[in-house]
């Protein structure tokens, strides 16, 4: 087996709820528009050398289609006799087992959760390296028989694996209970430091009409509880006038799943719906600090937005700054609980001007196209 040559299938399963900003069926960045697309992209342009594909599978779908996109060969399957639901079909399952055949298969896949696919694929793919990495979610730890017996069947399955990664020290510690357990990795998506540099703050206020002597927090997502908007609202109106201080809002949208878009509009910060990635840029350099006290249990991923501020040299508030795995002390503060947020909001109210190397400590680390994947390679290989 170790004389074939590689293959890599990064590959996810597909949303039933895209967003509207999602790319038509008809472009050819469809293909790679996935988790699994952009880290294939990635490692693509690190390592020309890897031979790799990208899979999902699409209801819209009648027949596997295949594209040629950033020298990668990204597939659509037809949603037709899933394996796992929303991710795995026969027809990938037949085209995966030839493949077995002829070279060392190693797959990655977008979750660790999916029961159906921890199951039954290292089944099916005996020969297959495959890696399970933890994009989100928690572990099942609610009382009752069916996350009990999901918890139990996902403990029993990791032994089957190359290896996991992790977002979450929680997760990490779940998989490390288990007996048998492959080697586990931190992994976060990282930022790309190329497309989000700095923007000279005088600059991007002036271009989205911002005062200029405010201080600003500033918050890139949904407008919902989960991610603790409801206390982000609250300091706000807390210290809104006794430091000249607000926040931004930038990427909720008037649907079900903002349940706190109103109390946003009206709260009197600045907000904007979803925006185009590439002028993110200028709204976090606007920012004096990234804002994001997430304590909500039912949260388990590491946001990308919180590496994408310290890429503009903004430090960043955050609970998740624990889940690092180097020292974070160059890059913001850590909140570890609820009692905790209001003075060390109000600390960075007054010391935000002190972290003046975010982006470099951070590009060692987090750098999404360099580090992470380096990283995700000898994960993938060893």
């Amino acid at each position: 087996m170790r004389n074939r040559p590689i293959k890599v299938i990064e590959l996810s399963g597909f949303n039933p709820n895209k967003r509207k900003q999602y790319p038509s069926r008809d472009s050819d960045y469809y293909y790679v528009a996935s988790w699994a697309g952009m880290f294939a992209r990635r490692l693509k342009k690190r390592f020309p050398e890897l031979d790799i594909e990208v899979w999902r599978a699409e209801p819209e779908f009648n027949s596997a289609t295949e594209k040629t996109v950033f020298d990668l060969k990204g597939i659509i399957f037809p949603y037709k006799k899933p394996i796992v639901p929303k991710a795995v079909t026969l027809q990938m399952v037949r085209r995966l087992r030839q493949y077995q055949k002829k070279y060392q298969l190693i797959i990655h896949f977008n979750t660790i959760f999916n029961v159906f696919f921890n199951q039954i694929i290292p089944r099916l793919l005996p020969d297959a390296k495959i890696t399970l990495s933890h994009h989100g979610g928690v572990p099942p730890f609610r009382s009752g028989i069916k996350h009990m017996l999901k918890n139990k069947l996902l403990k029993n399955s990791f032994k089957h694996f190359h290896a996991h990664t992790y977002l979450r020290k929680e997760i990490k510690n779940w998989l490390l209970s288990t007996k048998s357990c492959p080697p586990v990795y931190f992994l976060p998506v990282g930022a790309d430091f190329e497309i989000f540099r700095p923007v000279d703050k005088l600059t991007a206020r002036q271009k989205l009409g911002l005062d200029e002597s405010k201080i600003y927090g500033i918050y890139i997502g949904n407008f919902y509880r989960l991610k603790s908007v409801d206390i982000m609202l609250h300091v706000y109106r807390k210290f809104a006038d006794k430091y000249n201080f607000s926040i931004l809002f930038v990427g909720g949208n008037n649907n079900s799943t903002n349940d706190l878009y109103n109390e946003v509009i009206n709260s009197g910060c600045p907000y904007w719906e979803h925006q185009n990635w590439l002028d993110l840029k200028y709204f976090l350099s606007a920012a004096d600090f990234y804002i994001h006290p997430v304590i909500n249990k039912e949260f388990g991923g590491f946001d990308v937005s919180l590496i994408e501020a310290m890429a503009c040299n903004i430090p960043v508030l955050s609970p998740q700054l624990n889940e690092l795995d180097f020292d974070y002390s160059e890059l913001g503060i850590c909140v570890n609980n609820g009692g905790e947020i209001e003075e060390k909001v109000e600390y960075m109210i007054h010391n935000h001007t002190h972290y003046k190397k975010c982006r470099e400590v951070a590009r060692q680390h987090l750098d999404g196209n360099n580090t992470i994947i380096d990283n995700l390679k000898n994960i993938l290989m060893n």
